[in-house]
This record gives C-alpha cells, sequence and structure tokens, in this order.
C-alpha cells in the first residue's frame, strides 16, 4: 500500500498474512506489516522539527483464531505495534450466528488497546491511553437479491489524548501546548443497502451517523457498483461523501488560553470527497495453487477545512496491490 498527499506526508506499507483451516471447525492466521513514514506535514513543521521532517517505521505483529459451531461463529485475535514514539497492544473477540432459517444474522465484537503515548527523544515522557470498543450488526435477507444491514458502534477512549508535537496559536502570535480532555465517548450507527440488479451486477449504498462527547458530528454516504465483467475478473467503482461539524474545542487561532484547545484539523469543519476503484483477477486455478488472485486498488480523495489556513485543502491518493494464493 503507498499513500501520498498535497500535506508532505507519504506512507509505505508492505504487509503480509497468512490464513489457515486446521479442521472444519477450527482456523487461524497470523499478519505482519510495516508503515514506513516520511512526513513533512504542517503539523511537523510547527512543531519545529530539526530537519523539517521525519522519517520512522511502524512494525505490527498479530494473529487470531476463528472456531465454527454448527451456524454459530468465534474469534478472538491479539495485535501488537511499536514506533518510535507510540507503542500499543490490543486484544478483541467476536461473535455471529443465523436464525430465521440462515435470513437473519447477528455478529457482536469488543476490543481493547492499551497504549503507551511517548515523545521522540524523551525517554522521560509517558502517557497511557485505553481504547474500549462495542459493535453489533444485525444482517436481514429482504430477497433471493437483496440484503439490508445495520450496525451499531461505541469507543470509550481514556487517557491522554493530546499532540505532543502540536501547539495552538494565539491571537497575540504567541503559542501553547495542545489540552484535550481525557476521556472521548464516540458512538456511530450505519444503515446498508446492498442488492443484485443483474447476475452480474451488484449495488451497495450506505449512510453513517458519528457524534462524540467532543462536540464532532458527521455524516457519511457512500455508493458503489461492483461488475463481474468476466468470469475471473470484477470490476469496483465507488464514491463516498463526508460532512463534518467541528468540535468547540477546535480553532486555528485562540483569543486566549483555555482549559481545552486544539489545532488538529481533523476536529474542524470539514467536507471530503473519496472516488475509488478496484480490479481483482483470478490469475490461476489448479495446479501448485488452489487459486491465485491479484488484487489493484487506487482511492483518491480531497478535503476541505473550513477553518485551517496552512493548508484550506488536502488531496491524497492511495494505490494498493496485493497477490492472493489459496494452497
Amino acid at each position: 500500500n503507498v499513500y501520498a498527499d498535497n500535506d508532505g506526508n507519504r506512507i509505505v506499507t508492505p504487509a503480509v498474512s497468512v490464513d489457515a483451516d486446521l479442521s472444519e471447525k477450527l482456523a487461524v492466521s497470523v499478519h505482519g506489516a510495516l508503515d514506513i513514514m516520511t512526513c513533512a506535514s504542517i503539523d511537523v513543521l510547527t512543531a519545529a522539527t530539526p530537519k523539517g521532517y521525519f522519517q520512522e517505521t511502524r512494525r505490527e505483529l498479530g494473529g487470531g483464531l476463528r472456531l465454527k459451531r454448527d451456524l454459530a461463529s468465534y474469534s478472538a485475535s491479539v495485535t501488537g505495534s511499536r514506533e518510535n514514539d507510540y507503542g500499543s497492544i490490543s486484544g478483541a473477540v467476536g461473535w455471529s450466528d443465523e436464525f430465521a432459517q440462515r435470513n437473519t444474522v447477528l455478529t457482536a465484537g469488543y476490543s481493547f488497546t492499551k497504549s503507551a503515548v511517548g515523545r521522540a527523544d524523551d525517554p522521560n515522557f509517558s502517557r497511557n491511553l485505553d481504547s474500549h470498543t462495542w459493535s453489533a450488526t444485525v444482517t436481514q435477507v429482504l430477497s433471493p437479491n437483496w440484503i439490508v444491514q445495520a450496525s451499531a458502534w461505541v469507543g470509550l477512549l481514556d487517557g491522554f489524548q493530546s499532540s505532543v508535537y502540536r501547539f495552538v496559536h494565539y491571537r497575540n502570535g504567541s503559542s501553547g501546548a495542545e489540552r484535550m480532555p481525557s476521556l472521548r465517548v464516540r458512538q456511530a450507527g450505519v444503515l446498508a443497502l446492498r442488492g443484485a440488479l443483474t447476475p452480474t451486477l451488484f449495488v451497495a449504498v450506505n449512510y453513517r451517523l458519528y457524534g462524540d462527547s467532543w462536540g464532532l458530528l458527521a455524516h457519511t454516504g457512500e455508493a458503489s457498483i461492483l461488475w463481474q465483467a468476466t468470469p475471473r475478473l470484477i470490476l469496483r467503482l465507488r464514491d463516498r461523501i463526508h460532512q463534518q461539524r467541528g468540535s468547540p474545542y477546535y480553532a486555528s487561532v485562540f483569543e486566549r488560553p483555555l482549559r481545552f484547545m486544539s489545532i488538529d484539523r481533523e476536529l474542524g469543519a470539514l467536507w471530503g470527497n473519496l472516488v475509488g476503484g478496484k480490479a481483482s483477477a483470478l490469475l490461476l486455478r489448479g495446479g501448485l495453487f488452489e487459486q491465485l488472485e491479484f488484487d489493484l486498488k487506487v482511492d483518491g480523495m480531497v478535503q476541505r477545512f473550513a477553518d485551517f489556513p496552512w493548508l484550506p485543502t488536502r488531496s491524497w491518493v492511495v494505490m494498493e496491490a496485493g497477490f492472493s494464493a489459496t494452497f
């Protein structure tokens, strides 16, 4: 995966994962990934980074298992990651079952992440951040061609959530450290409809409503179309629009010090539009591989910030290519 934007960020992410069925009921998986980052964003520049940019690598390693029992399935996983000034370990459990002659599917999950927030070149600085998330989804078959899905998600963050590298600006020209609440409760709900227009043409639409205890409110709508062009080639196009009302803790310039203050543009009012395409091709079937597939995905996005004069518009592109081999 390759990410680049007009804010001076470049991230290359090689990743590999392996899934294995140990039996008809039990499967295991492991994965590893690297985020190789070169960042010279507005945040980095305003933090007076010595070189005007930084380079570092985040390392991630994880594994999990899945257990099937009749129509139900259970999962558990653990993931750890480490970078120069941040480390975390997380665990997750999930459950899924089918009802009403397999026309209704219920899923639920919980995850916990323990993080240690540091500061580059300061071994004495360390703060804790705990994250809890709960999710539930119901999927209902409406007809042989259509399904509807409703999801709810709640997240709780408790601990250090300010950026040690981000400084707020005052009207008199001075600056100060960012200060944010230690508790943040987030909620989101999603309603989705998916269906087949023809045996080879499929559509999906969804709407997401998000809000949190920091005063952020966001609406996100997405539509996609998938076409099975040939038995070996699948093409997908999607368009996602995001509209966000900013948090009262955000401002590009503050008149005076407040209890909570941030200049994080992601907390301000913004609008974004993502357009992307993906191609999945079946390269081989039989022989050495039971199946060999290739995926190529390109996404581009434009964001417009209502009150961030240093970067009124951010544009980025993500390109991803991968192989999947089944033995």
